[in-house]
């Protein structure tokens, strides 16, 4: 059973991980990247 809680986990962070990817800039993932790309014209 311990392993259903461990792919629950995963599960959620991959969840947090897409929708961070999608929103983009809002998310803290993308912000330092997008940051350099955008101070760099």
């Amino acid at each position: 059973m311990r392993a259903r809680g461990l792919i629950m986990a995963l599960l959620f962070v991959s969840v947090l991980v897409a929708i961070a990817w999608l929103t983009g800039e809002s998310s803290p993932f993308a912000d330092k990247p997008s940051a350099t790309t955008k101070s760099n014209p």
